[in-house]
């Protein structure tokens, strides 16, 4: 990588326009093609959700192609047609996708798939912190109604008041309110669920850096019932999310435990698409979502060899401390980003200059990613050790996750081994 490359990086950088408050209208189709991200110039891409036809034509009374389209797969998107995400239980219009970024497949509705722009995902923290208790995360309509609980200057009456509303049955809260984590835990290790990261926005209102995201919730293998979906008004929901809850008056207590006696594990709201805050609404000090990439075992071994290859380099002089970095800086995107990590294509990524609008796309950020250039190459030979030294112990660390397959999850009954994934925590990249 040569050093104009990088003189090419640092000026894309200084002039990028991106807006910091996510990718919404950021989106470009052009006839025959597939759709692009125009910030980041990267293809389209969606996962369909379980049980998803398949369609020959934008109508459900065309020709189906796949009666059960491989859930939780990558596919690219190459139009839209009449797409509503305004009610985020039904959404309404067409995608066409494809398995392959130059041929359509067919059509899908977009009750069955949701965008996947990237391989960011969230996980509920637990509910004690330390010695302080978090409150269940409140699932909001619109970024507009969850605005106007946390922006107002009466915030925390307002959310206490929204948790007690929760309590009643049948609940009593502000009508932007779509549904709500379980005050029990969910534990992604006994449950596995996603929250993908579709859309976000940075808050500027408190010490700790905070977001607004949108996420799209699922279940591998568990679809909602269209009929009775995971939401506020669904009595038989609102009973199992809302047990152990101190609002909840004491002489409820024993009718909600029985009535989800039979479940071993708190299940979260399936199948919605919803807004929220990363933090606690009450107390925004405490996390309320961890955040992790989700990775194949072909993304993990990739990723692996990347690194090695470039800690092969830098220990025998073979690059630059700055070729370093910028290659660092791409492998880490990449997995981010979702995309083949390869240290070829994350080299060419870089050379042709988009890398920055990469990093810049992304709601949450590594170290390394969060790190300047000359802060990088102005590192003393100790502090340089110590930095190559840490990216080998994560190094053994993902070796180790590899090796062990029984935390790999299948998220469809078509997968074979390399397709599955784990959740790996954004705090465990370079």
């Amino acid at each position: 990588m040569k050093l104009s490359y990088f003189l090419s990086y640092v000026v894309l950088f200084v002039t990028l326009s991106f807006s910091m408050n996510g990718w919404t209208r950021d989106i470009q189709c052009q006839e025959g093609k597939v759709c692009r991200i125009v910030s980041t110039s990267m293809p389209l891409r969606a996962l369909a959700r379980d049980f998803s036809k398949v369609y020959s034509a934008p109508d459900s009374t065309s020709k189906i192609i796949t009666h059960h389209f491989k859930a939780f797969e990558p596919i690219y998107v190459f139009d839209k047609q009449n797409v509503d995400l305004s009610d985020p239980v039904y959404p309404k219009g067409w995608y066409q996708v494809g398995e392959k970024v130059n041929k359509p497949l067919g059509w899908m509705q977009a009750k069955d798939i949701f965008e996947w722009k990237q391989a960011l995902v969230v996980s509920f923290t637990p509910h004690k912190i330390g010695t302080e208790q978090r409150h269940p995360v409140v699932m909001f309509k619109t970024k507009e109604a969850l605005k106007q609980v946390v922006e107002a200057p009466d915030r925390q009456a307002r959310a206490e008041a929204i948790y007690v509303g929760l309590s009643t049955m049948p609940p009593n809260v502000p009508e932007g309110i779509i549904s709500v984590e379980p005050t029990r835990f969910v534990n992604i290790e006994e449950v596995f669920y996603l929250l993908a990261v579709l859309d976000f926005e940075q808050v500027d209102l408190f010490a700790n850096k905070t977001r607004y995201l949108q996420i799209a919730t699922a279940i591998p293998g568990n679809r909602a019932d269209e009929n009775l979906p995971d939401i506020v008004e669904n009595p038989v929901f609102m009973t199992q999310a809302t047990v152990g809850s101190q609002f909840v008056e004491e002489n409820k207590l024993a009718q909600l435990a029985t009535a989800v006696a039979s479940k071993k594990e708190a299940m979260p709201p399936r199948d919605i698409t919803a807004w929220v805050l990363d933090r606690d609404l009450i107390n925004p000090e405490l996390r309320a979502l961890e955040v992790g990439v989700l990775l194949s075992r072909t993304d993990m071994n990739n990723f692996i060899q990347a690194l090695d290859s470039l800690l092969h380099q830098i220990k025998w002089s073979l690059v630059t401390p700055m070729e370093f970095f910028i290659g660092l800086q791409a492998v880490v995107t990449m997995a981010l980003q979702d995309q083949v990590i390869t240290l070829k294509a994350a080299q060419r990524v870089a050379d042709m200059g988009f890398l920055p609008s990469w990093i810049e796309s992304l709601p949450y950020k590594t170290p390394i990613l969060k790190m300047r250039g000359e802060h990088f190459i102005s590192l003393s030979k100790d502090e340089l050790a110590h930095f190559l030294k840490d990216i080998e112990s994560k190094l053994e660390q993902y070796r180790a996750l590899f090796e062990n397959k029984a935390l790999w999850i299948a998220l469809d009954k078509q997968n074979s081994e390399p397709d599955y994934v784990y959740p790996l925590s954004l705090s465990a990249l370079p």
